[in-house]
């Protein structure tokens, strides 16, 4: 199997994945509507973001940002 067709794979299964996610979610999100009253509902959503932010900063590498600083001061 040649580099780009490994690469073409890849992109495969993750978009597989992005997509599967998404939709799991939806239906999720539209239980937990039915569920749930507004105000619970609201707290969800806002507890929903905060969490989104997080994981945001988590994908950006922040943590190994975090990681290697700490490495860096204690080898000065």
């Amino acid at each position: 199997m040649s580099l780009k067709q490994q690469a073409l794979s890849g992109v495969k299964w993750t978009t597989t994945a992005s997509i599967l996610n998404a939709v799991i979610q939806l239906v999720l999100l539209v239980i937990l509507a039915r569920l749930l009253n507004p105000t619970d509902f609201s707290l969800m959503a806002l507890v929903a973001v905060v969490i989104g932010f997080a994981d945001m900063f988590i994908d950006m590498g922040l943590s190994n940002a975090i990681i290697y600083n700490r490495k860096s001061q204690k080898n000065n």
